[in-house]
């Protein structure tokens, strides 16, 4: 289960109960026809943090859940291997950031100088 996933529902097992919904919603999409999260979270009256658990969810099981700017699909092969480079080229960018933000405050007298002690 996708971590701090229960603290957006009230009822632990909404993964488990909605990710066949969900599966189905996301299987009748296409590439040229995508289904945004708003609205898969309005027929299933789900909210966003819980579509996108339940799509990582589905993906962790192999499913080929696909997705770009205009929503969510079930892709091809070649569709697969695009939402993998995109995933991955985000994956180098996070790390990226993380690496920047952890050498803001490298030294003891940074932090110090930054709290304005």
């Amino acid at each position: 289960m996708l971590k701090g996933f229960e603290n957006h529902t009230s009822h632990g097992n909404t993964i488990e109960t909605e990710l066949p919904a969900v599966r189905q919603i996301i299987q009748e999409a296409r590439k040229d026809n995508p289904i945004k999260s708003p609205e898969i979270e309005r027929r299933l009256r789900l909210c966003g943090p819980q579509v996108r658990a339940c799509v990582h969810e589905l993906r962790l099981r192999g499913e080929p859940v696909c997705s770009s700017s205009k929503g969510y699909f079930w892709g091809t092969p070649d569709e697969v291997m695009e939402t993998v480079t995109h995933l991955e080229q985000r994956i180098r960018s996070l790390s990226e950031i993380a690496r920047a933000l952890k050498g803001s405050y490298s030294t003891p007298q940074q932090v110090e100088m930054s709290l304005g002690v």
